[in-house]
């Protein structure tokens, strides 16, 4: 039941379909009822989703103006259903509460019809809700799967200690496909865990990151050192995204299956400073050193921990969409000896906060311009030469608000000598096109980092 697709097969159409009915429902009644009631109703739904758009784009910016402006009407239509309910309960209580005293039976009737009405109102709520949820993960990707949404993600229980090769480890030549031999009990799917890595270097406060373990990492002998791909994610958002509407754990076990057991070893960091109220943006500013995290003590621990991208920075790439695509291009402007290699996925020309650069420069840089520019990407790209480095950009097609800026990143990296590629995808800003970004470019990438030879 788990494996249910909640975005294409029967499942969503059922849903619409009952929603529909839903809402028909609420809507059914008397000419007065029709006349008065409904219009009114819906004038005040309209009302509230519009306070919703400017506190939600405006005043607290949950989201920006990405977001398609059709997907307010499900939240309208939601409006609709939990404003109309109210009439609705106040019709069944006076058909129900006749003018004479009742008998007993009579008034057990009554208040069986009651509670039927009224459970037929909330039903009729409920699945109103849920059709408009059901649209618009249709539209993201959010939850690709009936166990996404309840949370079955497939990280382990065990911690990670129980098979990394540890600091022990003797030193190994990088793993290659050519020269692999999988052993017999190499697993069929790889794992993975949740980790607490450590920021001895930048004291970077971070909440646990995921570690994804191909099966090549968990057979014996254990191919260790990999290459390693420390893959990002937007804001708001967490590193389990990945796994949820990237489905990442399926993509990588997937790739590995055909490569006998071979893939990156993927590092899903926290990049939101464990949620605090103002975004690290990966960069090393007043509010914390979230770049240093990223490029000291991240592969630092991956190295030690679990002996793999121990050869060199070639064996090491990032990628990340929407915010971690930004925030790749931070990173691989920043620090390109550590991240030589990159795919941003529906990035921006540079970090934003509410308030624009001028806020940004004042919360982050003590209101020094120069300070932003020394670590911002395009400026880097605009200054430096990074012939070494290698990387695609990915934007959607029907992304208005980010695929532009996409287009600027991809004309400074290829302006700064970047071995650059720019790939327009069919969607929008949503998992349509942020999870083929990065499968759809696999083989590129273990070409790059040396798993699987040459690109």
């Amino acid at each position: 039941m788990n494996d249910i697709s909640l975005i294409t097969g029967p499942l969503p159409v059922v849903v619409l379909v009952a929603g529909s009915i839903g809402m028909l429902w609420l809507l059914a009644g008397g000419r007065r009822y029709l006349r008065r009631t409904v219009p009114r109703a819906a004038v005040i739904a309209v009302g509230l989703t519009l306070v919703l758009w400017y506190l939600a784009e405006t005043v607290f910016h949950w989201w920006d103006p990405s977001l398609p402006r059709i997907l307010y009407v499900p939240a309208a239509v939601t409006l609709l259903a939990l404003i109309l309910c109210l009439p609705r309960i106040r019709s069944l209580r006076r058909r129900n509460s006749p003018s004479t005293a009742p008998s007993e039976p009579k008034r057990s009737r009554s208040a069986v019809k009651a509670i039927a009405g009224m459970g037929s109102v909330v039903l009729a709520v409920v699945l109103v809700t849920v059709a408009s949820a059901s649209v618009i993960n249709v539209h993201f990707g959010q939850y690709p799967t009936v166990g996404s949404a309840l949370g079955d993600n497939g990280v382990s229980n065990q911690p990670i200690s129980t098979v990394a090769a540890g600091p022990g480890a003797p030193a190994e030549p990088p793993i290659t496909e050519s020269t692999w031999t999988a052993p017999p009990d190499i697993p069929a799917r790889g794992t993975t865990y949740s980790v607490t890595i450590p920021a001895p270097v930048s004291g970077y406060e971070a909440a646990p990151a995921l570690v994804y373990l191909p099966p090549a990492y968990l057979g014996t002998p254990k191919a260790a050192n990999l290459p390693v791909l420390v893959l990002l994610h937007g804001l708001p958002g967490a590193p389990v995204d990945w796994l949820n509407g990237g489905e990442l754990a399926q993509m990588m076990d997937a790739y590995a299956a055909a490569h006998h057991g071979l893939a990156p070893i993927v590092i899903l960091p926290d990049i939101t400073n464990n949620g605090a109220s103002n975004p690290p943006l990966c960069m090393d500013t007043t509010i914390s050193r979230s770049a240093t995290y990223l490029a000291v003590d991240l592969p630092a621990w991956v190295k030690t921990t679990l002996g793999a991208g121990t050869t060199s920075a070639q064996q090491w790439a990032v990628a990340g969409f929407s915010y971690g695509g930004t925030c790749t291009m931070q990173l691989a402007t920043n620090f390109p000896g550590t991240y030589p290699t990159f795919i941003d996925i529906s990035g921006e020309t540079e970090p934003t906060v509410p308030g624009g650069r001028p806020a940004l420069i004042s919360t982050y840089f003590s209101g020094d311009p120069s300070a932003f520019a020394a670590q911002n990407a395009l400026d880097k790209l605009a200054v430096g030469s990074f012939g070494s480095s290698s990387g695609i950009v990915v934007t959607g097609a029907q992304d208005t608000t980010y695929a532009p800026q996409g287009q600027k990143v991809y004309e400074a990296a290829k302006a700064s000598g970047m071995s650059v590629t720019l790939q327009v995808l069919p969607g929008g800003h949503s998992w349509q096109v942020w999870k083929p970004g990065l499968q759809n470019n696999l083989d590129w990438l273990t070409g790059r980092l040396g798993l699987t030879g040459p690109s």
